[in-house]
């Protein structure tokens, strides 16, 4: 970070038109930028066996710095679907219109000059229309199959997106389970957001479940498809099992606050009703010392 990104946001900051906030680079440095080459990125090397290159790695930091953004061009910016589309197929010739979006296309177009340029690019797209997708969750009228599709195609693409940025073609086998496991990702975050994403109005399978038995038994299939794809990688057992304990300890987190959930259901007679709780109590914080000894529980237990 310190090498890449970290330069291109102390610049973008000295000509700053005020669309940059402190806290937009503290989440690209606290989480997005760590956490994708750091957790994805190591990840996937113990899939294939043999480390992440240097190019590999910095490609993934810029991967992870511009994800954030792009979320909050969706989310915060409000920017134009056609635009946004733009500046994702045409980078070159896109004109950004602020210093947020001038940051984004640094580090979108250095992470094209690295790796190979056309996955990435077609995984954005995919990611693009995902996030359009996703704006149909503040509607009341949405089913829940259509909850499903949304929040796996937001992970699954999402991963996918991220591998692009490795050597190599994937298989149609690694495709299909790190699509299986981007969307246990993606609805272990919807998990953990139940407070704010109710409060926001936004269906999702924690917002819109019958109850936490409910929620817990969907989790837990999405898991087993996720595992069932991974043995159907061709790589060796042991390759397996080492990725296998590594994803492990990341979607066991959603387990520990799916327990939180359940507990709180059983205090309120049976019915978890999200709208009568208080925000502390629906909050399951993973940097706390009791919930990293459950973690280590579940974990073990498994």
């Amino acid at each position: 970070m310190a090498k890449s990104i970290e330069p291109m946001m102390a610049e973008a900051m000295k000509t700053n038109d005020g669309s940059l906030s402190e806290k937009d680079l503290e989440k690209i440095r606290k989480y997005y930028g760590i956490a994708v080459p750091a957790i994805l990125g190591e990840g996937y090397a113990i899939l294939r066996g043999k480390p992440l290159t240097d190019t590999e790695r910095e490609i993934q930091t810029y991967l992870g710095g511009l994800t954030g953004l792009f979320d909050d061009l969706f989310d915060e910016k409000k920017i134009e679907g056609e635009r946004l589309m733009e500046m994702i197929q045409n980078p070159k010739e896109s004109q950004a219109q602020s210093s947020f979006e001038l940051l984004f296309l640094k580090f979108y177009m250095r992470a094209l000059e690295l790796g190979n340029p056309e996955p990435i690019i077609n995984l954005l797209v995919k990611g693009f229309h995902a996030q359009v997708g996703s704006e149909e969750q503040v509607n009341d009228t949405i089913t829940r199959e259509r909850i499903v599709e949304v929040t796996r195609e937001k992970g699954g693409v999402f991963i996918q997106f991220y591998r692009a940025g490795f050597e190599g073609e994937p298989s149609h086998e690694e495709n299909k389970m790190l699509y299986n496991l981007g969307g246990v990702g993606q609805l272990e975050n919807d998990i953990f957001d139940i407070y704010k994403d109710d409060q926001d109005g936004i269906k999702t399978l924690s917002t819109t479940h019958s109850s936490i038995q409910e929620l817990k038994d969907t989790y837990e299939d999405w898991i087993q498809m996720y595992e069932t794809s991974l043995e159907g990688l061709q790589v060796d057992p042991e390759t397996k099992i080492k990725f296998r304990s590594f994803t492990r300890i990341l979607y066991l987190r959603g387990k520990v606050c799916l327990q939180q959930y359940a507990d709180l259901e059983t205090r309120m007679g049976g019915r978890l009703n999200v709208a009568k709780c208080q925000r502390e109590s629906l909050i399951c914080d993973m940097g706390k010392t009791k919930n990293q000894l459950k973690l280590l529980i579940q974990f073990l237990k498994s």
